[in-house]
């Protein structure tokens, strides 16, 4: 839905997104384009792929001594849980500001992302909680471990399918064009008048 004096700038490349995503990772104000936004989030996840990979390496070769014969239950450690879960949360912290910018584009409020960004973290730390009980072995009573491991569980299932939802619905916002005048979040940053 264009208008004859209103004109498109090229798109954002890679590494110019990059950086103005990593710029602006505390800077939920203005808007970002659909191409800014993508090209950062692909950054984002090609890191996530690096740091899994990197705590997996971790785990195996140094904390769970699975190299060496090791009992791995003994050696797991609650910082082990953590930093997989920070791993896998850090990405998705990290695009939490260009999320709310994009859906400023498109005339979204940040409501969707703080909604979706609290699920996350419930479900990080529920089922943090549950794969510390279980692994580690934690010292209650088997029937108050089942109990909290379920509660927990079941919490963070129920968590994690918020997310799921609220991003399913980020999503579509996110893929759509910016709205081309400006909105009560900035001018656009994709069409220009001439």
């Amino acid at each position: 839905m264009m208008t004859d004096n209103v004109k498109a700038l090229p798109r954002v490349g890679f590494w110019k997104a990059t950086m103005r995503g990593f710029k602006g990772v505390l800077d939920f104000e203005g808007r970002a384009r659909r191409s800014e936004f993508w090209w950062y989030a692909l950054a984002l996840y090609l890191i996530l792929c690096l740091l899994l990979m990197c705590m997996i390496l971790y785990i195996v070769g140094v904390s769970g001594n699975y190299i060496k014969g090791h009992d791995h239950v003994a050696t797991f450690s609650w910082l082990d849980t953590l930093l997989m879960f920070d791993a896998a949360f850090l990405p998705y912290a990290l695009c939490f500001a260009i999320q709310v910018r994009r859906l400023h584009d498109v005339g979204r409020s940040a409501l969707w992302p703080c909604i979706s960004f609290v699920a996350a973290f419930f479900t990080m730390v529920f089922w943090a909680v549950s794969i510390e009980s279980v692994i580690c072995g934690v010292n209650w009573s088997e029937t108050m471990s089942a109990i909290l491991v379920g509660i927990f569980t079941s919490v963070g299932f129920i968590s994690w399918m918020v997310f799921v939802i609220v991003q399913f619905i980020i999503l579509i916002f996110s893929l759509k064009d910016s709205q081309p005048r400006p909105n009560k979040y900035g001018d656009s940053p994709k069409y220009v008048d001439y």
